[in-house]
């Protein structure tokens, strides 16, 4: 086992202790003014949206930073084969089959309580807002967990699977404003997203495969929430 450097360990805090406990935060919160708890006020999703923004702006400042330190190229495209095309669609594809999963059992009135139905965007500046966090998300998310928090682990473990798990399990308690039960199916995304980008070498047909994949759940969603 190797120690990082002081860098990496502050990255590290901040996406395994900082992030967690802001989304909880946050999830307790939003739940407590969506459910109308006293003292409590709803945000709008603009404000939300916004928030998010700045948020995956500034985790991917750090990645860049820390990354910097130690040569991590974020941005490093490889040849790409037809293999790796391959290989996303393939990410994609069980990205998508681990959401169907992950929604058998819910009821129409389960899904109307999630957070991520209660912020479906009502009007054309709220998706405007929406996409542009999704942007963010996907290049942000991926440089700080599948690229520069995995490098790090792997450094320090000496071990390729344990720093994707660890990787996984960070993303995962980022997500926990959606809920536990959410975070664990997210958990499973983190590894199919790790597996790609170790696979095809590189972190940018991770960051379209997750574009792609939040474009399609949010077009779903949004479709359902306006034929409810």
């Amino acid at each position: 086992m190797s120690l990082p450097g002081t860098p990496s360990l502050a990255f590290l805090t901040v996406i395994f202790l900082l992030l967690p406990w802001m989304a909880l935060r946050s999830g307790r919160r939003l739940r407590a003014a969506f459910d109308g708890a006293e003292g409590t006020s709803t945000p709008t999703a603009n404000q939300v949206w916004v928030s998010s923004f700045l948020l995956q702006a500034l985790l991917l400042y750090l990645a860049w930073r820390v990354g910097g330190e130690f040569e991590y190229r974020i941005f490093a495209v490889p040849d790409l084969s037809g293999t790796a095309l391959l290989q996303a669609a393939a990410a994609l594809l069980a990205c998508l089959g681990i959401r169907a999963l992950a929604r058998l059992g819910l009821t129409a009135a389960d899904r109307r309580t999630m957070m991520v139905y209660r912020l479906s965007p009502r009007t054309g500046r709220e998706r405007m807002l929406q996409l542009a966090t999704i942007v963010a998300a996907s290049v942000a998310e991926e440089a700080a967990y599948r690229g520069v928090a995995f490098a790090i682990l792997w450094y320090a473990l000496g071990s390729g699977w344990a720093a994707a798990v660890l990787s996984a399990v960070a993303f995962a308690l980022a997500h926990t404003v959606q809920g536990w039960r959410s975070a664990g199916w997210v958990f499973l995304v983190g590894l199919v997203m790790q597996g790609l980008a170790v696979l095809t070498g590189t972190l940018v047909l991770a960051m379209v495969v997750h574009f792609l994949y939040d474009v399609i759940a949010t077009t779903l969603i949004r479709a359902e929430v306006e034929h409810a």
